[in-house]
């Protein structure tokens, strides 16, 4: 996370800097009712356009479509084979290959592989966007009953999420640097804690349109969390991120692991 852009860092910064000198400029020509008045507005213009920017990065819908590595000369094919090989060997199936499209879309290849015995979905992805690449990074998702489900990941949490999408049944811990047989232990050892704490069961038929069907899910109550998340409350949140990053996120789930130990990622 240390070498993350702190765009809500910068985002503060910007606000201060922006309301400051219309304030200042107003308390010197008019006095300080008109200073506040005017800082105000621009406080304002400028939560706006943050909130903006925010929303107009999450599209309406996805499309998946169909990939192949071929198709991306700048992956990191040591680094995915290298995951792949890991999942194969724990039992995992490779299922297709996708991409997703949405205006402005960054460019990306995941692979979705899927072990039926123990119900769980994997995929392993890379993506770039304006000339920046991605590590390659795997998540195991599983389906709950009752709308829940649970994602661990090895990917470095992003500040945007935490801030502005999170959910209330879409659970997520994230274990940067941890190979794929910990990331493995790791989920399906919460997941049994919370079938038996919230009394669901396992999900999911193990097809690529059941876990289609689950990333579309996930994508609008993201979306929905976003626009229903206040623009303030999101930059505090994305501050806070960015100083302490928040590796778990188990929204209603939290008071059935209050007493859980906070997750560390490996070093």
């Amino acid at each position: 996370m240390a070498s993350q852009q702190r765009i809500f860092h910068q985002l503060a910064a910007r606000a201060g800097l922006m309301t400051a000198a219309p304030a200042g400029v107003a308390l010197w020509a008019f006095g300080p009712l008109t200073a506040v008045s005017a800082g105000a507005a621009v406080t304002g213009l400028e939560l706006w356009r943050v909130r903006a920017a925010v929303r107009s990065g999450i599209p309406e819908a996805l499309t998946f479509s169909p990939s192949r590595p071929a198709d991306h000369p700048w992956l990191d094919a040591d680094a995915f084979h290298h995951d792949l090989s890991a999942l194969e060997t724990l039992g995992f199936l490779p299922v297709a290959d996708y991409t997703i499209v949405y205006p402005k879309a960054p460019t990306g290849l995941a692979r979705v592989l899927v072990h039926t015995d123990r119900c769980v979905y994997a995929e392993v992805n890379q993506v770039r966007r304006k000339g920046q690449t991605t590590p390659v990074t795997t998540t195991l998702t599983s389906l709950l009953d009752d709308g829940w489900s649970l994602q661990t990941t090895s990917q470095e949490p992003l500040p945007v999420a935490v801030a502005f999408m999170q959910t209330k049944r879409l659970l997520w811990r994230s274990l940067p640097g941890a190979l794929v047989p910990e990331l493995l232990d790791d989920h399906t050892e919460l997941r049994t804690q919370m079938c038996t704490d919230l009394g669901v069961g396992i999900g999911g038929d193990g097809t690529l349109e059941r876990y289609f069907e689950l990333q579309e899910l996930s994508h609008e109550a993201r979306r929905d969390a976003l626009h229903s998340t206040n623009v303030v409350t999101g930059i505090a949140r994305g501050i806070a991120a960015e100083r302490h990053p928040q590796h778990e996120w188990f929204g209603e789930y939290q008071p059935a692991v209050a007493g859980l130990a906070p997750v560390t990622p490996p070093a």
